[in-house]
């Protein structure tokens, strides 16, 4: 199994659309894109059932506090930088 690169981008997304609706071959455009037929294939077999090519954003972790908290937080820290965890949490 190949390393992980960085996403493609939408421009390129879209260019491999356009070349395979051309009806260029999966290998002729691997080779003018410099990217993997495999690559090629899963950006058309994505575009043909969901007719998009935009990135998804990725679950991740949340958030353990909201923004506005984060804020709070740290204007208490700025304003006393000596604070104990047990005074910030009763504040």
């Amino acid at each position: 199994m190949g390393r992980k690169s960085s996403e493609l981008s939408i421009g390129c997304k879209e260019n491999i659309i356009t070349l395979v609706q051309k009806r260029i071959s999966y290998g002729d455009i691997s080779r003018m894109l410099d990217i993997s037929k495999s690559t090629v294939f899963s950006v058309w077999k994505k575009f043909r059932t969901q007719r998009d090519v935009e990135n998804r954003l990725r679950s991740g972790r949340r958030k353990s506090i909201d923004v506005r908290s984060a804020r709070k937080l740290t204007r208490q820290v700025r304003g006393d930088r000596k604070l104990v965890l047990s005074d910030v949490t009763l504040k």
